[in-house]
C-alpha cells in the first residue's frame, strides 16, 4: 500500500515516501518503485494505494514534457488532477469495485492572473478513495508545519508521525525530513507493504 508523507510550511515543502510494491498476495514486485514525482521546481505529485488508478489519475501531469511549461501549469496541473481523481470517484461508485488510492498535490500555487502573481503561498491537496472519494486543501501560508500521510495498511502510521512532531517540535526543512526518516524508517518494522528505501523530493521558498 506503501506510505507517503508530505510536510511544510510557507517557506519549504518536503515529500517523501517508500518504494516498494506488492501484488494481490502480497508478494513483493518491487523494491524500487517510484511514487514521489517533482515535476518542475515548484510542484510535486506523489500516491499510495491502487497504482493503476493513481497513474491514470496522474498521467497528463507525468506524461507532459518540460517544453511545454509555463508559469502558470501549476493551477492547470492541480485542476487536471482533482478532475481526473472525481472522475475515478464516478466509475469505482458505478462499479462497485473495492479500492483505495491516495494522491497528494504540493506546490506553490502560480496564478493565470496577473494581479495574482504577488501571492503565490504553498498548497497541500489531498486526495483519499476508499470507497469514496475524500478532499482535503491546506495553504502553507504561516510558520506552522502542516503534513499528511498517505497509506492504507491498517497500522497506525499518522499516529506514529504526529508522535513524532509533538516530541520534537520539528519546525525546519531539516527537522521535518528526519521526522519523516524515522517515520517510514518505523514503518518499515512494523508493515510489510513498506521498505526503507525512501525518496525526497523538496520545494523552496
Amino acid at each position: 500500500m506503501s506510505l507517503v508523507l508530505a510536510g511544510g510550511n510557507k517557506n519549504f515543502i518536503l515529500v517523501a515516501g517508500d518504494q516498494r510494491v506488492l501484488d494481490k498476495q502480497g508478494q513483493v514486485l518491487s523494491e524500487n518503485y517510484r511514487k514521489v514525482f517533482k515535476i518542475n521546481e515548484d510542484f510535486i505529485v506523489a500516491f499510495a494505494g491502487k497504482i493503476p488508478y493513481c497513474k491514470a489519475i496522474l498521467e497528463p501531469v507525468l506524461e507532459r514534457e518540460a517544453k511545454e511549461e509555463t508559469m502558470f501549469d501549476n493551477v492547470n496541473m492541480a485542476e487536471t488532477i482533482e478532475y481526473r481523481a472525481r472522475m475515478a470517484d464516478e466509475e469505482l461508485k458505478k462499479t462497485g469495485e473495492k479500492c483505495f488510492f491516495s494522491i497528494i498535490v504540493c506546490g506553490k500555487m502560480l496564478h493565470s492572473q496577473s494581479r495574482d502573481i504577488g501571492r503565490n503561498p504553498f498548497f497541500m491537496h489531498v486526495y483519499n478513495y476508499n470507497g469514496s472519494l475524500s478532499v482535503r486543501k491546506n495553504l502553507l501560508n504561516d510558520f506552522g508545519i502542516r503534513w499528511s500521510a498517505l497509506y492504507g495498511s491498517t497500522y497506525d502510521h499518522k499516529k506514529v508521525c504526529k508522535q513524532l512532531f509533538e516530541s520534537t517540535h520539528a519546525i525546519t526543512q531539516s527537522e521535518v525530513e528526519k521526522v519523516f526518516k524515522q517515520t517510514i524508517l518505523n514503518g518499515a518494522r512494523h508493515d510489510k507493504t513498506v521498505n526503507s528505501n525512501i525518496l525526497f523530493e523538496y520545494i523552496e521558498a
